[in-house]
């Protein structure tokens, strides 16, 4: 994998979506964990923002399973940032305002 988050995402409080080979290391130990299905790996690169996840289009059953858990899931289209090796976690900015 190229970094730890190409491979994982935090999805909920105490809720990972992972592939596979990263969650059989057992670095989440004393977490929930969501595998991605086989051939849609890369939707482990996933991004929540506040109560939703947004996840690419192109994994239909990664979607399915976290709807299936009850969160609330934007699919949108990342057919282009995976052209150059780059998923939702390292396209992003994301910051906090404490004045909110």
């Amino acid at each position: 994998m190229l970094h730890f988050k190409t491979d994982c995402s935090l999805v909920g409080d105490d809720l990972v979506l992972s592939t596979g080979r990263l969650a059989a290391s057992g670095v989440f130990a004393g977490l929930r964990t969501l595998i991605v299905p086989e051939g849609e790996e890369a939707a482990a690169n996933a991004l929540r923002v506040n109560d939703v996840v947004l996840v690419g289009k192109t994994f239909p059953r990664t979607i399915d399973l976290l709807t299936a858990e009850g969160l609330t899931v934007v699919a949108i289209d990342t057919t282009q940032i995976g052209k150059v090796d780059a998923g939702l976690s390292c396209m992003s900015l994301r910051w906090f305002d404490p004045k909110k």
